[in-house]
């Protein structure tokens, strides 16, 4: 392209225009939201889905049944809920130990060698679990436990742990993937 047109488009844009550009594509952004709600509105969960919210009847339905999942053992929580404990008082800066209860070596190392960097706004929080579950994972030995954390903020937070068991007890051995 050359004269006008290839002026305008090497130009750097001003505040103002900046804003105007966001303005007009938030806008369009929102009427093509509209429009498609209206072309295609929502509808409920998946036609092949089960429906876990509907009471249990002895009517049998072509539909499958959800599966219902073991719950944990309550030694997995108890692992669950002492790493749980040491892990969110070290990720808040709250103490600066290195020794975590029901973690494995492998794990106690990993977090060792990555310490976290907290801000002072963060330090001022106080996390605390709202809920935890879990599920047996394929193998009989290992559990993922999810908890639910809350800390102040606008928003709660999900934090998994794959707990592995043996006749020994039960340890965190890793954290879940962010």
């Amino acid at each position: 392209m050359s004269g006008r047109p290839a002026r305008l488009l090497d130009r750097p844009l001003a505040e103002r225009e900046r804003r105007r550009a966001f303005a007009a594509v938030a806008l369009a952004v929102l009427l093509a939201a509209a429009a498609l709600s209206v072309i295609a509105p929502p509808h409920g969960p998946h036609p092949t889905a089960p429906d876990v919210t509907a009471p249990a009847t002895a009517v049998v339905s072509s539909t499958p049944r959800p599966i219902a999942l073991p719950a944990p053992p309550a030694l997995v929580l108890r692992a669950g809920r002492l790493f749980l404990s040491d892990y969110l008082s070290f990720l808040y800066g709250h103490t600066r130990a290195w020794t975590f209860r029901a973690a494995s070596p492998s794990l106690r190392r990993s977090l060792a060698s990555h310490p976290a960097r907290v801000s002072p706004a963060m330090r001022r929080r106080h996390p605390h679990v709202v809920r935890l579950t879990g599920h047996r994972l394929a193998s009989r030995s290992r559990w993922l436990l999810t908890a639910t954390i809350a800390d102040g903020g606008a928003a709660r937070y999900p934090l998994e742990l794959l707990i592995a068991t043996s006749s020994r007890g039960a340890l965190v051995v890793a954290l879940g993937e962010d």
